[in-house]
């Protein structure tokens, strides 16, 4: 490369002092013959360099080998914004090792999920299939970001540890670890993979525009039943009785419009939790008579509800956003005491 550099500087000196000296009856033929020449030689040199490949070093590539600065390379490549159960590929040793606690004695068996990006709202927990699924938390990070998460869990076909989390486009993920067969359960998770939205698009981040109607739940958390039924502005209201639960609650439909409202009636008589989804009129009606509620509405994709729900900071309230199909089809509200 030297020698080329050397060439061309010594012809571009050449060209300089052959422009100076040549006087008007120069001829502009010979000048380009020059240039022609001195172009091809560059050329020839250029070829000559490229071609003085050390030998051993051709033929290194030539048998697929690498050089240690290659494969210092290739190891570093490895998965990016996926989770992955198992997982014992390239890019695991640069994951951070962090065990979940779950109590397993030790008879257990220990998996691992391999989390490539940033998760947040990690929360395992425990579920027993043979009581109707019943959940219970072990352990939970507020975020976690490039770690191979041990899992241990039972070797109880009948229990199973399950790991959800939140990517940074809130899209929810569950991961489920058990010796039963996954397939059979509403927690499987039979790929044992899942990608993850590394932001969330801007698009989604737009906040509602429908009218604020978050005062008709807190106005009437924890009135009794008597007391909801003399300061609200709804027209009479019957008791019901959610035949799947066994739950008492006070219905109001369409009030707001295209909305149904279950006020939850505690044993005590008093109400303890509100349950907002849309009625079957939702859709047909226009936008400027739809409602919102702590700063969601049910047009939103759920993941866009998530990043703007707005929980008043005075009250102690737990706010549930029901998804289906990542589109938010109820939002149930409860205090922390109830």
């Amino acid at each position: 490369m030297k020698k080329i550099l050397g060439v061309m500087f010594v012809s571009i000196i050449f060209l300089a002092l052959l422009s100076g000296c040549s006087d008007d009856n120069s001829s502009p033929k010979t000048e380009e013959q020059l240039k022609s020449e001195l172009k091809a030689e560059i050329q020839a040199e250029m070829e000559a360099e490229q071609n003085t490949k050390m030998p051993a070093e051709q033929n290194a590539e030539d048998n697929g080998e690498k050089s240690e600065e290659s494969k210092e390379q290739e190891k570093a490549v490895g998965p990016t914004n996926i989770a992955i159960k198992n997982y014992e590929g390239k890019g695991l040793e640069k994951l951070a090792k962090i065990e979940a606690d779950t109590n397993v004695g030790p008879r257990g068996v220990q998996e691992t999920l391999a989390i490539f990006g940033e998760v947040t709202n990690v929360k395992v927990e425990k579920i027993n299939l043979n009581t109707e699924a019943n959940q219970r938390l072990l352990d939970k990070f507020d975020s976690l970001k490039n770690v191979e998460l041990a899992v241990p869990r039972d070797n109880d076909r009948n229990k199973l540890i399950a790991v959800s989390f939140y990517d940074k486009g809130l899209r929810k993920h569950v991961f489920t670890f058990t010796s039963s067969d996954e397939k059979d359960y509403i927690y499987s998770d039979a790929e044992g993979k899942q990608k993850l939205v590394d932001s969330l698009d801007e698009k989604y981040k737009k906040s509602t525009s429908y009218e604020d109607q978050t005062d008709l739940v807190l106005r009437y958390l924890g009135l009794t039943g008597q007391e909801f039924l003399a300061s609200n502005n709804f027209n009479s209201i019957p008791k019901k009785l959610d035949m799947g639960f066994g739950e008492i609650f006070y219905r109001v439909e369409n009030e707001p419009l295209g909305n149904t409202i279950d006020y939850k009636i505690r044993m005590d008589d008093q109400i303890f939790g509100v349950y907002i989804t849309p009625s079957e009129q939702y859709n047909s009606i226009k936008d400027n008579a739809k409602s919102s509620f702590f700063g969601v509405d049910f047009d939103m994709p759920i993941y866009q509800a998530r990043y703007n729900l707005d929980k008043p900071n005075d009250e102690d309230i737990f706010i549930d956003l029901i998804e289906k199909d990542e589109k938010l089809v109820g939002i149930n509200i409860t205090p922390y005491s109830g």
